[in-house]
């Protein structure tokens, strides 16, 4: 059952809203199904204009933390935060979409999380993280070897992705993915060629050469090196 609202005082009156609600919701203090106060309730428990509160409302709603429905009034819709982090990465990736986000914008993001990856890997020295990596890249050399450009496609965006989960921070492991989404068609486009599949394979496994021998300084290199060629092959 939700909580009074604190009176609110200030300019960002929407906000402050937003901000009690979603702490309400992602505590626990209100659970999936339970109807929220009405408009003129919680209008009146935080001492501004029921606007106010309708337009938070809406902005909770966006997020996917409530469901309002016409003439019953909000309903609390989920208060997990896989789900709702999910929501706000789907709004990061509209957001970059929209800003057109450049392609070396990407590539310096992804660089940044993945160097700090590697040097990660290559310093803890997960066995169960390298047999992964070792397995991955049988697998590309698998599509190389039958000219599967769809199964590469696959494995590559995985190999990538499996070096970031090795951070253990999911918040990161969901933001990257969504970064990478914006170039994943031009990444499918240009690994129809063998050749830049070959070398992508070759860079690959120097990366986990890398970290298997321990060598941070040495992973961030070659992780360099590899972003470098793929910023030639994806740019226009």
């Amino acid at each position: 059952m939700a909580r009074s609202l604190k009176r609110i005082s200030g300019l960002r009156l929407c906000d402050e809203v937003v901000n009690q609600i979603e702490g309400q919701i992602l505590n626990g203090d209100c659970q999936p199904g339970d109807k929220l106060p009405s408009e003129g309730e919680l209008a009146e428990q935080a001492g501004i204009s029921r606007r106010a509160i309708r337009d938070a409302l809406k902005i909770l709603e966006t997020k996917g933390l409530i469901e309002v429905r016409k003439g019953s009034g909000a309903y609390v819709a989920r208060n997990d935060y896989e789900f709702y982090l999910a929501s706000i990465m789907d709004n990061v990736r509209s957001y970059l979409s929209d800003a057109r986000a450049s392609l070396v914008n990407i590539l310096q993001f992804r660089i940044l999380i993945e160097g700090s990856a590697v040097a990660y890997l290559a310093n803890k020295q997960d066995p169960a993280r390298l047999d992964a990596l070792n397995e991955n890249l049988a697998t590309q050399r698998k599509a190389l070897t039958s000219k599967d450009a769809k199964l590469y496609n696959k494995v590559h965006l995985e190999f990538h992705a499996a070096l970031v989960e090795g951070l253990g921070n999911p918040i990161i492991n969901m933001l990257y993915e969504q970064v990478s989404l914006l170039i994943r068609d031009r990444m499918m486009l240009i690994s129809q060629d063998l050749s830049v599949m070959e070398n992508s394979i070759s860079e690959h496994k120097e990366i986990v050469d890398r970290i298997i021998e321990g060598d941070s300084a040495a992973a961030r290199e070659a992780l360099d090196d590899h972003f470098r060629h793929a910023l030639s092959n994806l740019s226009p």
